[in-house]
C-alpha cells in the first residue's frame, strides 16, 4: 500500500521530469540550439555541408528547405517525424512531430537551431495540431500519461539523434565534387 501511495505521489513529478528534459530557450519555448567550432572550415563549406545534411536527413531537401541564402549561409527548413507511442488508447491516431530548423554558418563555426515544435493528430475523427508546450491538453487527445512522457522521451531522443548527424555533416571536410 505504502508503495502505491509512493508510486502515485511521485507520478506527477516524473512527468515534469521528462518534460524539463527538453530545454528551452529564454522565452520559456522548447528550442535545442548551440554553436560548435570546427576548425580549418570556411563558411561555404559549412553551407555546403549543411545543404547536403537538409538532403540526407530529411530525404526530401527540396521540400523541406524554406531558406537557402548564399549570402548569409544560412538554411532553414521544416521537419516532420511520425512519433509511434506504445499501448491501446490513441494507437488509431497518427502523431506527427513538427519542427523548423535553422543552421548559419560562418568561417570555423556554425550555429542551429530547433525549435516551434508542433504535435498534429490525424484520424478519421481528429485533424488538429498542437504546441509541444501544450502538454495539459495531450490527454484531450487521446494520450494517456504514460503516452506523454513516452513523447517527450521521443521528442529528447529524435532531436539528440539529429544534432548528432547534423555534427558528423558539417564535420566533414571532403570535397566529394572533384572525383565523381
Amino acid at each position: 500500500m505504502i508503495k502505491i501511495l509512493i508510486l502515485l505521489i511521485s507520478l506527477p513529478s516524473m512527468v515534469i521530469c521528462q518534460i524539463d528534459s527538453i530545454p528551452k530557450n529564454v522565452g520559456g519555448k522548447y528550442e535545442y540550439s548551440g554553436v560548435i567550432q570546427v576548425d580549418s572550415a570556411n563558411a561555404t563549406k559549412l553551407y555546403s555541408n549543411a545543404k547536403l545534411f537538409i538532403i540526407d536527413e530529411f530525404k526530401s531537401g527540396k521540400d523541406v528547405t524554406q531558406l537557402n541564402d548564399d549570402n548569409t549561409k544560412t538554411v532553414a527548413g521544416s521537419g516532420t517525424d511520425k512519433i509511434v507511442l506504445k499501448g491501446y488508447v490513441g494507437s488509431a491516431i497518427d502523431k506527427y512531430l513538427k519542427f523548423k530548423i535553422l543552421i548559419q554558418c560562418k568561417d570555423n563555426k556554425y550555429k542551429y537551431t530547433i525549435n516551434n515544435f508542433e504535435i498534429s493528430f490525424y484520424s478519421s475523427m481528429v485533424n488538429q495540431t498542437l504546441d509541444l508546450e501544450s502538454e495539459s491538453k495531450f490527454k484531450n487527445h487521446y494520450l494517456t500519461k504514460k503516452q506523454v512522457i513516452e513523447l517527450y522521451q521521443k521528442v529528447n531522443s529524435d532531436m539528440k539523434s539529429i544534432i548528432e548527424d547534423l555534427k558528423k555533416h558539417m564535420a566533414s571536410q571532403t570535397d566529394n565534387t572533384k572525383d565523381f
